[in-house]
């Protein structure tokens, strides 16, 4: 999970790890990107292996898809005795995921494929990385966070955000040195989801004027 305020760098931070994944397609089966607001991921949508899904009966539809992926993987795992799926992985982003939740019909539906997708998916290979400016109980079920394997916890001005990704305030205000709403853009803090390590990261930050002065010049 990643969380921060608007203009803390997510935005940013989002396309870089997709860079990433694409310069290594061949380990994909699949990469789902849900963007309910329709522009920050639809850059990407006719690049091979790639969904774009910009509405929530779409995105219904695609976790329950997911689901009877994530079962057939788990018989051939049965089928095979491994504990852990070797195939290809499956990535689904969602960008901005409160807007999963303007929907209250269909807001339980996904939650419930979320939950069961969170706690089960990792060892059949479908990982998830979803983007937000908060992350609380009237976007997230509780189940779905305290299943997330690792935060990247950016500029926020919300103690909240801060407990569910990272601990106790105190505790993280040893590591910055300074409150997590004074960092500057790409300032993180990685909590490592398998052992709770947490470390305090600079990402370069350029803004674009600048940029497009130097191009210029």
């Amino acid at each position: 999970g990643i969380v921060g305020i608007s203009g803390s760098g997510k935005s940013n931070l989002l396309n870089t790890i997709l860079l990433s994944v694409f310069f290594n397609i061949e380990k994909f089966e699949g990469i789902y990107l849900i963007d309910l607001k329709g522009v920050e991921l639809a850059r990407y949508e006719k690049i091979n292996k790639v969904k774009f899904v910009d509405n929530l009966i779409e995105t219904l539809e695609i976790l329950k898809k997911l689901k009877e992926i994530m079962n057939t993987r788990y018989r051939n795992m049965r089928e095979k005795e491994l504990l852990k799926y070797q195939e290809e992985y499956i990535l689904v982003v969602i960008d901005e995921v409160g807007t999963l939740s303007v929907d209250k019909k269909l807001k339980e539906e996904i939650n419930t494929l979320l939950i069961e997708l969170f706690q089960k998916g990792r060892a059949c290979n479908i990982f998830f990385h979803i983007y937000g400016q908060k992350f609380d109980s009237t976007q997230l079920s509780s189940n779905i966070l305290s299943n997330l394997q690792g935060t990247i916890t950016l500029k926020t001005d919300s103690d909240y955000n801060v407990n569910v990704t990272l601990g106790k305030k105190e505790l993280v205000e040893k590591i910055t040195k300074i409150d997590i709403d004074s960092f500057n853009h790409g300032r993180c803090i990685f909590k490592n989801g398998t052992n709770s390590e947490k470390t305090l990261i600079q990402v370069p930050y350029i803004n674009y004027d600048d940029f497009k002065k130097v191009i210029d010049i």
